[in-house]
C-alpha cells in the first residue's frame, strides 16, 4: 500500500487549522462587537439590542463549533500535531531501519 507524501498529510490538517482559526477569529469579533455595544450604551436602543444579539448569536455558533471540535478529540489531535511538527523541524528525523 502506497503511504501518503507530505502534501497529501499537511492538506487536511491545514484546512482544520484554517477552520479552527475562522472559528476563533469569528467568535472574538462577534464579542468584541456586543461589549462594544454595552460599553457604549447603544444596547438601549433597538438598533444596538438586535445588533447585540446577533453578534451574540453568531459568536455562540462559531465559538461552538470550535468547543465541539475540542469536545470531540479533534482540535486536541490538531494541537498534537501542530506542537509535533514544530519539534520534529528542529530534530532532524532519521531513517526507519530497513526489513527485508
Amino acid at each position: 500500500m502506497p503511504t501518503p507524501d507530505s502534501s497529501e498529510v499537511r492538506q487536511p490538517m491545514f484546512e482544520e487549522l484554517a477552520l479552527a482559526v475562522f472559528c476563533l477569529l469569528a467568535t472574538l469579533i462577534g464579542l468584541a462587537v456586543a461589549v462594544w455595544e454595552v460599553i457604549s450604551g447603544r444596547v438601549f436602543d433597538m438598533d444596538g439590542l438586535w445588533l447585540t444579539l446577533i453578534s451574540l448569536t453568531l459568536a455562540a455558533v462559531f465559538g461552538g463549533t470550535l468547543a465541539w471540535s475540542f469536545y470531540t478529540g479533534e482540535g486536541r489531535q490538531m494541537l498534537r500535531h501542530l506542537r509535533k511538527g514544530s519539534a520534529a523541524k528542529d530534530v532532524p528525523e532519521k531513517d526507519p531501519p530497513a526489513t527485508s
